[in-house]
């Protein structure tokens, strides 16, 4: 499976998802997430930055249940937005991984937020994400898309309809966002 994303940063989530709602979008799901990402330069000397090796912890903020998976992110095929390949696995015990992992040796890097997630019913889904330590950011994705030139084309109507024309999209992920500030 394939995946495409590019983020942008909003300064107000609730007035994102009321010109959705207007728009027809729903919202079908609303979580906290837990990423604790896998450096493994340490055994395979990949930088945490070009293949992604994730523990996610997802709680339904609504229901209260929680669902680990493990996913596996490849290198970027694409420059100008953000498209690899994705394996997930499902865990039972996401945090007891990630501890199984420090123990090992294994650096790992946390990246929380709370995501709320929108659909129209099409090949878009819309994610408005409050990144703890990075701010507010919607993420437009979709799944094997036809092309790059269709993902663009979806992207940059969700823009025009949000007023985000002129905004800039970002392809880094938000680990490689925290990686930077880290490193100021």
């Amino acid at each position: 499976m394939k995946e495409y994303e590019v983020k942008i940063p909003v300064k107000d989530l609730e007035e994102v998802e009321e010109v959705l709602k207007e728009s027809g979008w729903s919202v079908i799901g609303h979580f906290r997430e837990i990423d604790h990402y896998v450096d493994l330069r340490r055994c395979a000397g990949i930088p945490a930055e070009r293949i992604a090796f994730r523990v996610r912890e997802r709680c339904d903020l609504a229901s209260g249940r929680c669902v680990g998976e493990i996913t596996y992110k490849g290198e970027p095929i694409e420059s100008d937005v953000k498209a690899r390949e994705e394996i997930s696995v499902g865990v039972e015990d996401p945090g007891k991984l990630a501890e199984v992992f420090l123990r090992l040796g294994f650096e790992l890097y946390r990246v929380s937020k709370v995501r709320k997630v929108m659909d129209s019913g099409g090949d878009v889904r819309i994610y408005l994400d409050d990144v703890e330590g990075l701010g507010r950011f919607i993420e437009v994705e979709m799944m094997n898309p036809p092309s790059k030139e269709e993902f663009f084309r979806r992207l940059n109507e969700v823009k025009e309809m949000l007023g985000l024309t002129g905004e800039e999209n970002i392809t880094l992920s938000y680990l490689e966002l925290i990686l930077r500030r880290l490193k100021k």
